[in-house]
């Protein structure tokens, strides 16, 4: 049969066939979005199911800022405001013995700075995760404008989260990701951006999640540290990782 012209082009039957049926597929990001939820839904449920089965609450998600020892200078310290005058710091060794309650399918988000790179990656290592990406925190102040900072390198004006992964975690699904590039403003010494808590949850609304060295409680999320309600921090983490912090803090007063 001769060719049809459409317009300016020619199709034949084939190629129209071929056209139809791609019109009669569903959107395959919508499916793969769908499909994502899925699967972090029943993931969900099988971390509280091996949660169960051990008696012993895990964790899916695991969102951790460390009291690093060897944090960079910042403005701060000029004031004599470094991180040992805010809170007990911990070497590389101290936090790898802590052991997280993580399921065996777990992503963790790690606060690290640009001098400290190579020791997070230990870390993260060391607690059986594997990297997989980053984003960053560009530092602002409350009017939105950047504020510099001091290094020997160069002038910091923005920290590092990693994302690591142990067995398998569905990604985000596409057109959900967040840009790499955040832009929030600095709180009081160390605190980071609510939109980061938020973002997470966005991505994992279902897994159980658990905040370590946490300044506060979090809706949805169960938390321990030096600043959160000890309480529940006894109640969460049935003292383990919150036990081997305080003592390794109070081995450094």
């Amino acid at each position: 049969m001769p060719a049809r012209r459409i317009g300016k082009k020619a199709m034949t039957n084939a190629q129209r066939q071929k056209r139809y049926r791609e019109s009669k597929k569903p959107n395959s990001t919508t499916s793969k979005r769908r499909r994502r939820a899925a699967r972090e839904q029943a993931l969900a449920a099988k971390t509280l199911a091996a949660s169960e089965a051990l008696g012993s609450r895990l964790y899916g998600v695991l969102y951790v800022d460390p009291p690093w020892q060897g944090q960079p200078d910042d403005r701060d310290s000029w004031h004599n405001k470094s991180a040992e005058n805010h809170y007990p710091t911990m070497t590389v060794d101290e936090l790898a013995a802590i052991n997280p309650p993580t399921a065996p399918d777990c992503v963790l988000f790690l606060w690290t700075f640009t001098s400290l790179l190579d020791a997070a990656v230990d870390l993260i290592r060391r607690w059986g995760f594997v990297y997989k990406s980053s984003c960053i925190w560009d530092k602002s102040t409350a009017d939105g404008t950047g504020r510099m900072g001091i290094g020997h390198w160069f002038r910091y004006e923005h920290e590092l989260l990693l994302v690591a992964v142990r067995g398998v975690v569905p990604a985000p699904a596409p057109g959900t990701q967040w840009r790499s590039v955040i832009r929030a403003p600095r709180g009081p010494h160390s605190e980071k951006p609510e939109v980061f808590a938020a973002m997470i949850a966005e991505y994992y609304p279902s897994l159980p999640k658990l905040e370590m060295f946490a300044r506060q409680p979090r809706d949805g999320w169960d938390s321990w540290g030096n600043d959160a309600n000890p309480e529940a921090t006894a109640a969460t983490t049935g003292g383990g990782p919150a036990a081997a912090y305080r003592a390794a803090a109070a081995d450094r007063r």
